[in-house]
Parts: structure tokens; C-alpha cells; sequence
């Protein structure tokens, strides 16, 4: 988590310099599946929530905008239910074995860039609606799932190393001066279904 963290603090050095649009966005993903997603023989973990710095510049004086983010992210583990018998093991498990959750969700730092389009709006006007098409991939902690029986690890299920975002959303900028607005927004995520935003964005 601290080499997260300090990932995005670097970043956020870099995005600011000569930036038109910076922000700071907190998203919360509301996915309602409980089974567990497989990818090649692997457990793709699934978006729970992720803190966002972004940065936006217009392409000439378009309502047209190119978007670089990069998210410090936390993701919901499989459920520690009954999992006999196991579809992905590699042995048979006796009658009685269970799938141990991690015990820690899931890790990742989150890198997507994509364009923006401001819909039309009055120069002077306080609200600003922009549809963004994101893309890009989240790398994750390394982590196991195991599968146990009588407290002895039978078999062990990886976890996807990295996976591909694709993240269209609707964000609405309020601005509180010539400088400072508020980010509302949601949209939704191929690893987290239906997200909601809300933050704060720096620049006109």
C-alpha cells in the first residue's frame, strides 16, 4: 500500500505541472455479484473503491479533452463460502473443504487515460457536464486463494496480476471559485459495475 501511495503522490507532482484540469476524485463501486470471477484460470478481483488523480487538458479549444488518471484502489475478495466442489482446482477436494477469503481486500493501483466531451455550456456558467470513455489497467498486490482442509492447504487459485479497465462516465464540475469546483458524477466499471464520483477539480 505505501509503494500505492507514493506512486500516486509522484504522480500528482507530474500531473500539476502547466495543468489545465487537476482532481482529486473518490469513487465507490457498488458490485452485488458474490460468485467468484475466473480469467484464465485466475481470480479477477473486483473494484470496491478508489481514491483518483486526474488530470484533464483541452485539445486546442475543442469541448474535446484528452484525461490521464492514476488511482490508489481497493477491491473486494471472494466470500469465504463453501466451495465444493471447486470448478478451477487442479484436485479433487473432499466432501466438507471451503475456499479461505484473503483476509485483506485486494490492492491495486489503477492507470487509465481516455478523452473527454464537455457538452455545450455558456462561458460564464457554474456547472460544467463532461462524458468521459476511460481505458487502462489495474496491477494488484501479489495474492493467493486457498483452498483448506482440516487447517492443510490443498490447492491455491492465483490472482490476476493486472486486468483491463474500461470506465465510461458522466461527471458534473460545480464551480465554487475561478479555480476550485466540486466533482459529482458516476459512471461504470467492467471490474465494478455501476460507480458513483465525487472530489475536487483545480484549474478553470
Amino acid at each position: 500500500m505505501k509503494k500505492v501511495l507514493f506512486t500516486v503522490l509522484v504522480a500528482s507532482k507530474l500531473f500539476s505541472a502547466d495543468a489545465q484540469s487537476l482532481s482529486l476524485n473518490y469513487s465507490k463501486n457498488f458490485y452485488s455479484n458474490d460468485e467468484l470471477i475466473y480469467v484464465k484460470n485466475k481470480i479477477a478481483p473486483q473494484l470496491v473503491e478508489q481514491l483518483k488523480i486526474g488530470y484533464s487538458k483541452n485539445i486546442s479549444k475543442s469541448n474535446f479533452s484528452v484525461n490521464v488518471s492514476i488511482a490508489a484502489a481497493r477491491n473486494k475478495p471472494p466470500l469465504p463460502v463453501p466451495m465444493y466442489p471447486c470448478p478451477e482446482c487442479t484436485i479433487s477436494l473432499p466432501k466438507g473443504s471451503k475456499a479461505v477469503a484473503f483476509y485483506k481486500k485486494t490492492l491495486s493501483a489503477n492507470l487509465t487515460g481516455g478523452l473527454g466531451y464537455s457538452l455545450p455550456h455558456k462561458e460564464d456558467s457554474r456547472v460544467t457536464i463532461t462524458a468521459n470513455f476511460d481505458g487502462g489497467v489495474a496491477i494488484y498486490n501479489k495474492q493467493s486463494f486457498d483452498y483448506l482442509y482440516n487447517d492443510k492447504v490443498l490447492d491455491t487459485i492465483e490472482i490476476l496480476k493486472y486486468q483491463k479497465i474500461i470506465n465510461p462516465s458522466l461527471d458534473i464540475r460545480i464551480a465554487l471559485t475561478d479555480r476550485l469546483g466540486i466533482n459529482i458524477g458516476g459512471g461504470y466499471s467492467n471490474i465494478g459495475s455501476v460507480n458513483v464520483i465525487t472530489g475536487l477539480s483545480f484549474g478553470p
